[in-house]
């Protein structure tokens, strides 16, 4: 099974994903190895590329929050010169190893793009979509404009509690896996 997650930053896309943990998924994010050469390159810490308060850290040597140095790497840097396909063929690299090690159940915390979300849906997989009030409604980046509504399997509207939150994604676990 393949689960992926799309949805603004701060809708519960990771929280989400953690009620999976109890079927054995693997977590997996199209921007981990892009998190990882930013905490080399910019000299990050693990906190400021891994969790919503870091994102938020202006860092005054490059006059850029956390999460604006992420998005002008992976997209307007790495895109541009490596192509717009580039973290795909990245993910679809890591997703291969998985499933020859053995791994039957992997998710995808990041689904940002339509090439991201048709990556995974071309491996049979699905897309959830994470709605949340309130939410990160201003970020301008193309990173955060959501994804083309044919693309989406099914949308969660996370404004309740975290154990309605569980049994959503509990019953579009079990509903996939049966299909």
């Amino acid at each position: 099974m393949l689960l992926g997650f799309s949805g603004k930053a701060g809708s519960g896309k990771d929280t989400a994903e953690s009620f999976l943990r109890q079927f054995k998924y693997v977590k997996t994010a199209f921007a981990d190895p892009l998190k990882e050469s930013c905490i080399f390159k910019f000299n990050l810490s693990h906190n400021d590329v891994y969790t919503q308060e870091g994102k938020k850290r202006f860092v005054p040597e490059w006059g850029l929050t956390v999460r604006e140095i992420l998005q002008k790497e992976g997209t307007e840097c790495t895109k541009s010169f490596w192509g717009e396909d580039f973290w795909c063929k990245r993910w679809v690299s890591t997703y291969n190893e998985l499933k020859e090690q053995g791994f039957g159940n992997i998710s995808v915390t990041d689904v940002r793009f339509d090439a991201e979300a048709e990556a995974i849906l071309a491996l049979g997989g699905k897309i959830i979509e994470i709605v949340r009030e309130g939410v990160n409604d201003k970020d301008t980046h193309s990173s955060e404009q959501g994804l083309s509504r044919h693309l989406i399997s099914h949308t969660i509207h996370n404004n309740r509690t975290l154990a309605d939150l569980e049994v959503e994604v509990i019953k579009l676990h079990r509903k996939y896996k049966n299909e």
